[in-house]
């Protein structure tokens, strides 16, 4: 008869450090509350992701700012406050951090055959498509990511991909593979992001393994340069 198996999480602060990664505390992931056991620290930093997602997503400034998608990619029968929500931090972003006018961006835009997210005409990278991706509702999100990337490409844009951290940080050896492939060919036409919802950032794939390396210091961690 087989035993229970007793599984104990060690404790160090270097776990709690990987779970602020994983629910977007990022820049000051180093900043650990004292004296919380791990499954009750974890919880509070999915709620609190979730509660400010959800705040960007009803805030009456998105509302204005922010066309919903009549898109049903994630197979919810509509947008989710995730995609949403991540769409308005995204605008958000461009105006308070980039200083981008907001006459200069469009959500839900129409180019062609496709409906970008967000369109920027950025005064440093031109002509900006940044798609939200959740990777739900797909049975192969690496697919689904490669005919996006496609498409906008395909049309001369730069791309930026914006990834929420939990599905980030499950996926990132295969997205340091994808962005490795695409910029022998398109340089730095292309970039994926996640967020960091305390400094209100979007934060690069490189960035985020950079401060991955600083929590492991695993010679062994994936690289993108």
């Amino acid at each position: 008869m087989l035993q229970p198996l007793d599984i104990v999480v060690w404790e160090n602060p270097k776990i709690y450090s990987l779970a602020n990664l994983m629910w977007g505390k990022i820049i000051d992931f180093e900043h650990i509350e004292e004296d919380i056991d791990l499954d009750t620290y974890t919880v509070m930093l999915e709620e609190e992701f979730y509660r400010k997602i959800t705040e960007l997503a009803t805030d009456p400034k998105s509302i204005v700012r922010v066309e919903p998608s009549r898109r049903d990619e994630e197979k919810l029968g509509g947008e989710s406050i995730l995609h949403y929500g991540i769409k308005a931090f995204v605008v958000r972003y461009l105006i308070e951090q980039e200083n981008i006018p907001e006459y200069n961006i469009f959500t839900e835009y129409e180019i062609g055959d496709i409906i970008v997210d967000v369109f920027v005409k950025h005064p440093e990278y031109g002509d900006l498509a940044i798609e939200v991706e959740t990777l739900y509702g797909t049975g192969l999100p690496l697919l689904k990511l490669r005919r996006t990337i496609d498409s906008r490409l395909s049309k001369g844009l730069k791309l930026w991909i914006v990834i929420p951290n939990t599905q980030f940080i499950l996926f990132l050896k295969d997205l340091v593979q994808l962005r490795n492939i695409y910029r022998e060919k398109f340089l730095d036409s292309i970039e994926f992001f996640t967020l960091d919802i305390y400094s209100c950032k979007l934060i690069p794939l490189p960035q985020l393994i950079k401060r991955l390396k600083q929590i492991t210091r695993n010679t062994e961690s994936v690289s993108a340069e």
